[in-house]
């Protein structure tokens, strides 16, 4: 796979990075049936984390980067979210939507990614 900046990767890179997404997603609780939603530009991290959800048995709810915080929100708790990968550039539009999240943190190995264990508000 290439990223957009050129760097090739390969499939043992993609599985590793999946591995660790999983396991990252399980140490915040999620278990076979949990939703996680993301929001990540196009390129392997989005699909590290896709493996990794389909891997740990998780349902996966994608996000449009296009969106805007009030619309992300409702997105997040509609779909019962239990944790929110984003990239650090979408910082800002997941601020304004609200607060629906109970911790932040990133995933080890990942510059730019975090997960967010999100709480189910209005749910």
């Amino acid at each position: 796979m290439i990223e957009p900046d050129g760097r090739a990767v390969s499939y043992a890179e993609l599985a590793r990075d999946a591995d660790r997404y999983g396991r990252g997603l399980q140490a915040v609780g999620l278990r076979p049936g949990s939703t996680v939603a993301t929001l990540l530009p196009n390129g392997t991290a989005a699909l590290a984390v896709y493996f990794a959800a389909l891997q740990t048995g998780l349902y996966v709810v994608p996000v449009n980067w296009h969106l805007v915080g009030a619309e992300i929100a409702y997105i997040l708790s509609d779909c019962g979210a239990e944790a929110f990968v984003a990239h650090e550039r979408f910082a800002a539009a997941r601020g304004r939507g609200g607060g629906h999240g109970r911790r932040d943190g990133p995933v080890r190995g990942r510059p730019g990614a975090g997960v967010r264990a999100a709480g189910h508000a209005g749910r």
